[in-house]
């Protein structure tokens, strides 16, 4: 990293897992710590943010500059301003009612659809199904989402999922 700093990069990422450990296990936030410690580049802490007040704790611990929200955004877009919200006011907004987590899939289906000539079915099936996790019934309902090529049919399997 030292050579990066040298260089003159803006900040670095850290994700705090190893490749061996894949997904697997648990991401070791001293990495981020660690460089933060040693380096004046800007570092970025990236590694098992799945709500706002895990995404404060790494904040915390680490000092890193930022975070970075990978996984933990799949099928829960409104982490990101509920993260946001934690940070400004110090207030944990409660989870999403169903309501808003419908909300945000039909934004995210409609934001999609406009840009569907880029994107293929595969790919918003795969996004689609983030958002039945925690669903009851999830893995009959990704089982159907997997059988259907009809783009309506996904957003209301997931709808009715939620």
């Amino acid at each position: 990293m030292q050579i990066l700093q040298d260089l003159g990069v803006n900040a670095i990422s850290i994700h705090a897992r190893t490749a061996k450990q894949g997904y697997s296990g648990k991401a070791n936030w001293d990495y981020i710590k660690q460089a933060k410690e040693k380096f004046n580049t800007p570092i970025i802490g990236n590694g098992d943010i799945f709500k706002p007040g895990t995404a404060k704790a790494m904040l915390d611990y680490s000092k890193s500059d930022f975070i970075m929200i990978g996984r933990g955004c799949l099928g829960n877009p409104l982490i990101f301003e509920r993260t946001s919200y934690l940070l400004k006011t110090g207030i944990n907004k409660p989870e999403p009612l169903k309501e808003e987590k419908k909300k945000a899939f039909l934004r995210f289906s409609e934001l999609y659809k406009k840009n569907q000539e880029q994107f293929k079915i595969s790919e918003f099936k795969n996004h689609a199904m983030w958002f039945t996790t925690g669903a009851r019934n999830s893995k009959k309902i990704r089982d159907l989402i997997t059988k259907t090529e009809d783009f309506d049919e996904i957003v209301q399997l997931v709808i009715n999922s939620i």
